[in-house]
This record gives C-alpha cells, structure tokens and sequence, in this order.
C-alpha cells in the first residue's frame, strides 16, 4: 500500500517540478523583443518595457551591442526627459529606412544589429540591466545560455509572457522565442506559456476535462497495482 501511494504523489508531483524554474518577476526595466532586419538590413528596432508600478527616467541610460567578435559599440544613449510609464514600453529603432518613424520613436539612431549580436541596457551607473543574445560570439551581452537562433528577415525575437508578465529566469535561451509574424505598428508580443511554441491559455472546461483524465488514469494505475501488490 505505501507503494501506491508514493506512486500516486509522483503522478501529481513530477509534471509540476518543471513550472517552479520559471517565474514572471517585476521591478527592473526588461529587453522585450528585437529585430535584426527587414525588407532592409538596417531595418532594425529593439522594444523595453517597465514592469513596475513607477515611471522610470533613462537619461544616461545606454544601449549597447557587441558583435560576433566581441566588439562593443554605442547603440544609443538616452537624452533628458526619456520616461518610460509604469507598464509602458518604448521603442529604439534605427533611423536610416524610415523605421523609426513608422514605429512613431524618438529614440532613434543610425547603429544596426545582426545575426549573432547581442545587446545590453546599462543604467547610468553603467551597469547592466538586461541583456540579451542570439546566435554565437565571443563574450557577448547575455543572461544564462544565448538564445540559439538568428531572427529572419521580419521575425522578431520576443521574450515570453505567463499570465499576463513577462517572464524573467535569466536565461535568454528559456525566455524568448521566435515570432514569424511580420512586424505591425503596435505589435505585442504573445500571452506566450512554456516551451517554444505558442499555445493559448486553456479554457475553464479544457482544464477540468484534463484534470478529470488525468484522475481516471491515476486511479486505473492505483487500482492495477493493488492487484498486483
């Protein structure tokens, strides 16, 4: 009998380990999506969002990149009155094509990125707030492991989201994922849940019919040890 018990815990215990190593945080200013290229090389723009409750100013606040080499190079710096709104998101782009102005941005430069970049936002104290990587380089800007994947022409790379925050493991491989959707003018990124892909929130009755099957099976298994125990 204690068999089948510690086999019923494991059932409903092991499938839930794997939720606890991802958590959705708040507080610091967060690297949300980027593009590398569009119909144009240099049709490049990277999105940060505040996540607290507080307006936050980013005047010496700095956008840098390093490139597959290790170079480091200035992205942009931002001037007085760079204010970000609590829950708010602003946007740099790059200026060269016309981008910056179709996303409507001031915060605009003739810097680009690329297949294996990375990127950093440093306070004025020159210190990293988020950073991010995709691809291979030598020492590049990241949080954990790279994320592993180039962004194509229009794909954005975009950090997930789990009821409603964006989530924030330190890890830019486990955080993000590749969007193929091409960029529109007040494009979010997903409610996106665990994994690569990007499946939509279970419904109410989806959850319980998941949940009453998993109970049936549990109780098949209980009762088919019993016998043989």
């Amino acid at each position: 009998m204690v068999k089948v018990i510690w086999l019923v815990l494991l059932l409903f215990i092991i499938p839930r380990l794997g939720y606890s190593q991802i958590s959705p945080v708040s507080g610091q200013l967060l690297i949300t999506e980027v593009q590398i290229a569009g119909s144009r090389s240099s049709e490049d723009y990277l999105r940060i969002y505040n996540p607290s409750n507080e307006e936050i100013d980013l005047f010496h606040f700095q956008l840098k990149k390093r490139t597959r080499s290790g170079g480091e190079y200035s992205l942009f710096s931002f001037p007085k009155g760079s204010l970000i709104s609590p829950r708010e998101s602003l946007v740099w782009a790059n200026s060269r094509e016309g981008l910056a102005d179709f996303l409507s941005t001031p915060y605009q430069s003739q810097a680009t990125l690329a297949a294996n970049n990375s990127l950093a936002l440093l306070n004025s104290q020159k210190i990293v707030i988020d950073a991010l990587a995709w691809g291979k380089g030598d020492a590049p800007f990241r949080e954990g492991s790279p994320f592993p994947q180039n962004p194509s022409p229009h794909q954005q790379l975009k950090r997930k989201q789990f009821q409603g925050e964006y989530l924030d493991s330190d890890n830019n491989q486990t955080d993000f994922f590749l969007d193929p959707l091409r960029l529109t003018a007040g494009q979010q990124a997903d409610n996106l849940v665990l994994g690569s892909q990007t499946p939509k929130p279970l419904s109410s009755p989806a959850v319980l019919s998941l949940g009453m099957g998993m109970g049936l099976v549990s109780l098949v298994i209980v009762l088919f040890l019993k016998k043989k125990l």
